[in-house]
């Protein structure tokens, strides 16, 4: 029973046009130890699609963040040196690719709402990124 009655509390919550307004989550704790709540599942940053660029010195990687209050993903692309080297933020965008010399990384992302291939030259001559 207790499974049903939670069932139908999440089915509720999860869908405000039932509900015939927008969901109110002021009461769901954000900050300091709670428990793992809905909103939390949500704002968790998905990191997908890696890819080892020709030299196997650096991976480039997507990670979609939640903008929670426009309702949308954010798609960013990260370079991380695999020598212990930081990441480096590329531009938002997402199907990250590297050229076959691993100077260039190609990517698609929006402009002006449609979706076009890009080019970004990560100066990587010897293997170092600047």
């Amino acid at each position: 029973m207790k499974s049903l009655i939670v069932a139908l509390l999440l089915a509720l919550v999860s869908s405000p046009a039932l509900a015939g307004s927008t969901v109110n989550t002021s009461f769901v704790k954000t900050e300091g130890p709670h428990a793992f709540n809905v909103r939390d599942l949500v704002m968790m940053e998905q990191v997908s699609d890696p890819q080892l660029s020709p030299d196997g010195r650096h991976a480039a990687f997507g990670v979609r963040s939640a903008d929670y209050a426009a309702n949308k993903g954010v798609n960013a692309i990260y370079v991380l040196g695999l020598e212990g080297k930081p990441v480096k933020v590329v531009d938002k965008g997402s199907a990250a690719r590297w050229s076959s010399d691993g100077r260039s990384l190609y990517f698609v992302a929006p402009t002006k709402g449609v979706a076009q291939l890009w080019r970004v030259d990560l100066g990587a001559t010897g293997g170092s990124l600047h």
